[in-house]
């Protein structure tokens, strides 16, 4: 790592973990009956839409909080953790669990810059000793969650913008940064840190990588 490193962002899904945590989540959920039974296959579709930047935003959301609507927050983290320690867990990459803790151990900041929900985010980044999340945030009132989300969605673009403003109140600069990542989707926050990393890239990114000069990690499958 570059000596102006003053930051360390990491996409979470497919580079921290081999899984994506909002299709294990409509898994998991199947799995305990509250799903449908082709709940993985929409959600697997609605993925797919997203690294082709087609998602119909207001429509995943809706379907993808639809089994904890209404529920209390206690009892929805309790189902998170669960999610974490029975699905995501087993899926740690062991070559990411090393560089965060030898980031955290030389003192430099680190965050998880996530589509996916803090709900569901907040486990992985307790378990790897990371304190900030950005990510898609649930919408809570009264305790309880109510199936919907507090804008924006976090998009490429808008993984930037919340990228930025965490290191401007570190009082660095996105081009002080390091960013980990893995998708197409990633892209616009690769493009604007200062020190991008792509880990276990597909073809696309990978030849991306290859002509931008980025350094391409491969990480061991669990």
């Amino acid at each position: 790592m570059q000596s102006s490193t003053e930051v360390v962002l990491f996409d979470m899904d497919h580079t921290l973990i081999h899984n994506d945590c909002d299709v294990s989540w409509k898994s998991f959920l199947r799995d305990l009956g509250r799903a449908p039974q082709d709940a993985v296959e929409t959600a697997e579709t609605y993925y797919h839409d997203y690294l082709a930047n087609r998602l119909a935003i207001e429509e995943f959301m809706d379907w993808q909080l639809l089994e904890i609507k209404g529920m209390p927050v206690s009892e929805a983290r309790d189902l998170a953790q669960r999610h974490f320690t029975e699905i995501v867990e087993p899926r740690i990459y062991p070559e990411a669990l090393g560089l965060v803790r030898g980031f955290l151990a030389d003192n430099l900041p680190v965050a998880i810059v996530t589509s996916t929900n803090d709900l569901i985010a907040a486990p992985v980044a307790a378990h790897f000793g990371i304190d900030t999340v950005l990510a898609t945030e649930l919408e809570i009132r009264d305790d309880r969650i109510t199936g919907g989300f507090i804008p924006p969605y976090m998009t490429g673009p808008t993984k930037v913008v919340r990228a930025r403003e965490f290191c401007d109140g570190l009082g660095v600069s996105l081009q002080d940064a390091a960013y980990f990542g893995d998708s197409t989707a990633d892209i616009p926050l690769l493009r604007a840190v200062g020190q991008p990393h792509v880990v276990n890239p597909k073809p696309e990114l990978l030849n991306l990588a290859r002509g931008e000069g980025w350094p391409v990690h491969s990480f061991t499958q669990p």
